[in-house]
């Protein structure tokens, strides 16, 4: 049985409780604090319920961590990476999967004029 990929997320900072500037230093701070309050240990006495939402909360936070934490995915995540493309050197901000708006022209203009050869203009 698979387990079930990550609900995405796309608020780190807001997740951790930090504010976007923070320093490395504190979002190591805010982090031991969060990880502290909803380690799934401290929850082994409550409800069922009460525990998959200390469960979902720390998995969330360490999530988070890991992309605040490392200084290239944070700078990526700011520049607009989603956060499951962090580790995908292709992967570009801008929604468009890394392609620049040329490659993207590029390609309409190759669809749309069915492969043919010709100069820079639209064929009409």
């Amino acid at each position: 049985m698979s387990a079930d990929p990550p609900p995405p997320f796309h608020f780190p900072a807001q997740i951790l409780g930090c504010p976007k500037d923070s320093t490395q230093e504190e979002i190591k701070k805010i982090y031991r604090k969060g990880a502290l309050k909803w380690h799934p240990d401290r929850w082994s006495s409550k409800t069922d319920e009460e525990k998959a939402e200390a469960e979902k909360n720390f998995k969330n936070l360490n999530r988070a961590f890991e992309v605040l934490s490392d200084p290239a995915k944070k700078k990526r995540y700011d520049s607009g990476v989603e956060e499951a493309d962090l580790d995908n050197p292709h992967a570009g901000g801008g929604g468009h999967g890394g392609m620049s708006q040329a490659d993207m022209m590029h390609m309409f203009m190759r669809q749309h004029m069915g492969g043919r050869g010709g100069g820079g203009g639209f064929g009409f």
